[in-house]
């Protein structure tokens, strides 16, 4: 199992000239080498080197969740969306925390009384990465995708 939800999506381009939809994303995108985010007229904020790229959208709050790295082909895009690494790590500092309460509790009180809390907790953190996390994943997908797709004209393949 996976704690961190990953989506990949492949995308056709309308002709075969990658070039024009690099030169398109580049005059959408402030140049950045941090992928947080800033205040801006441009749609999206990241790195392009050549046919690859980085890019998370330019919103304050959910813009900066979802990065996009993906790669121009002849005739298609293929990209991998997945949560910004520092969301991830302060994401597991949270679990950290949670496991760690359980054994902090377990010295305090003793292992047998503390482990009436391990199935609560565990709750808490299959809540947490079940519900909230993919809720909040998908939805930062969907806004940066509108974004993605009606700035580039773009056709969705199945992958």
């Amino acid at each position: 199992m996976k704690i961190f939800p990953t989506k990949h999506f492949k995308f056709t381009l309308n002709g075969n000239n990658p070039e024009k939809y690099i030169e398109l994303l580049k005059s959408k995108t402030l140049e950045s080498n941090s992928l947080s985010t800033k205040s801006t007229n441009k749609e999206f904020i990241g790195r392009i080197n050549g046919s690859y790229f980085e890019i998370i959208g330019s919103e304050i709050g959910i813009g900066a969740f979802i990065v996009l790295r993906g790669n121009f082909l002849n005739d298609a895009i293929n990209i991998v969306a997945e949560i910004n690494p520092p969301f991830k790590k302060l994401i597991s500092v949270l679990f950290i925390l949670v496991i760690a309460s359980i054994a902090y509790n377990g010295f305090i009180i003793g292992f047998p009384a503390a482990l009436g809390m391990l199935i609560p907790l565990m709750i808490f953190i299959g809540f947490v990465r079940f519900v909230f996390l993919r809720l909040f994943f998908y939805k930062a997908i969907n806004l940066i995708f509108k974004k993605f797709t009606s700035i580039l004209n773009l056709n969705q393949t199945r992958i």
